[in-house]
């Protein structure tokens, strides 16, 4: 092994790169092996009655169905789901150095999550699949049924909140360095002003 891959090595390990093919493959193994599991048991598993189940949903849309029964719909969301997976890796190559860790985690979720269900689009735009495997189903109290969803579901949403709290985050942080920056100003104002008056005493 030469030096030079022993270094790309040790830069995906150390900054855990890994992280993001291993969640896409999580994430197809639990589609595909969810999938085949509950087709031999009519479709649904009851986990926890009237609260938990594992429920087969084939998805022509994103979430709950948008856009999958318009003519192009699937197509129009893969697109989709390649665009916001490239921009991603674009800003987090980009960015790698500067980012905080809130924003890395983030799209150590976003960019798997992306392609994850782009994947499931993908097979269903070429007809081996009927539209993104989705198998969490939970029936909320004072709600009702939730849209059934999938691992690549929690990663995105996890990363969409994520991504906010990050640029609340930093604009706080940006107020308290800018209001720091105006309290130091008027303090050497001051301090200017004070020696001024000074010497016109003396």
């Amino acid at each position: 092994m030469n030096n030079k891959l022993k270094q790309v090595l040790k830069f995906i390990f150390v900054n855990h790169l890994y992280i993001m093919p291993l969640l896409f493959i999580i994430d197809i193994i639990s589609k595909f092996s969810m999938e085949a599991l509950l087709l031999s048991h009519g479709g649904k598993i009851e986990v926890i009655k009237g609260f938990f189940a594992f429920e087969l949903v084939y998805n022509p849309g994103s979430f709950s169905g948008f856009l999958g029964n318009i003519p192009y719909g699937t197509f129009i969301l893969m697109c989709l789901s390649i665009i916001g997976g490239v921009i991603a890796i674009i800003y987090f190559v980009k960015h790698f150095k500067t980012m905080n860790i809130i924003t890395r985690i983030a799209l150590y979720l976003l960019i798997p999550g992306c392609f994850g269900n782009m994947f499931d689009r993908f097979l269903k735009v070429i007809n081996v699949k009927e539209g993104v495997i989705d198998f969490l189903s939970f029936n909320l109290p004072l709600i009702g049924p939730f849209p059934v969803f999938n691992f690549a579901d929690i990663c995105l949403t996890i990363a969409m909140f994520l991504i906010l709290f990050s640029l609340l985050y930093e604009e706080i942080i940006k107020d308290k360095k800018t209001k720091k920056e105006e309290l130091n100003s008027d303090k050497s104002i001051t301090e200017i002003y004070n020696e001024s008056t000074s010497k016109d005493e003396k």
